[in-house]
């Protein structure tokens, strides 16, 4: 299997390319995850450009990723004084867990524009599409499943084709030993 080539969507598909938790004590989250079996790379302290071909400075971050077969789990801690650790910080004030939802298309300037449509605002995050979320993904896929459509085993795979949101079956492999 080619699993990079099967992690850049085709054209008019919207994937989600990864999913950050932010947490305070990467070690102590660490932990946690390789005693639940998960193996975990090596902490990486980021670093960013201020402005385009300018020197890499730190940015105040770090992580340790779960690599899965399609995308990755994000640890995501401060690490510093930026404005990056204080927005990370700042986020953990009102709750640790799930801050971030990292996106992964083929055509990045149509899909942005749509998602603006749809009420993304990236200083806000994911909060303003919840009602997009629900009437355009929630709702007429629980409708698809009152319907028979999809069964209780099915795996729906949800793509974005053109202004379309399309739901498909996708096969579930069943290993030798199932």
């Amino acid at each position: 299997m080619d699993v990079p080539s099967q992690q850049v969507p085709r054209a008019g598909e919207l994937n989600i390319d990864h999913v950050a938790h932010f947490v305070a004590d990467i070690d102590g989250a660490s932990g946690a995850l390789e005693r639940l079996g998960f193996t975990l790379t090596p902490f990486s302290a980021q670093s960013h450009r201020l402005e385009p071909g300018g020197p890499l400075v730190p940015a105040g971050s770090g992580n340790r990723c779960i690599m899965l077969e399609r995308g990755y789990l994000e640890m995501l801690t401060p690490t510093g004084d930026t404005p990056i650790a204080a927005q990370l910080r700042s986020a953990m004030e009102r709750y640790v867990g799930v801050h971030l939802i990292a996106f992964g298309t083929a055509a990045p300037e149509s899909d942005h524009a749509r998602l603006r449509e749809a009420g993304f605002d990236p200083l806000y995050g994911a909060r303003p599409l919840k009602r997009a979320i629900q009437a355009e993904i929630e709702n007429p896929l629980s409708r698809l499943i009152l319907e028979g459509k999809f069964g209780p085993k099915d795996r729906v795979v949800v793509d974005a084709r053109g202004s379309k949101i399309a739901f498909d079956r996708q096969p579930v492999a069943v290993s030798a030993a199932a």
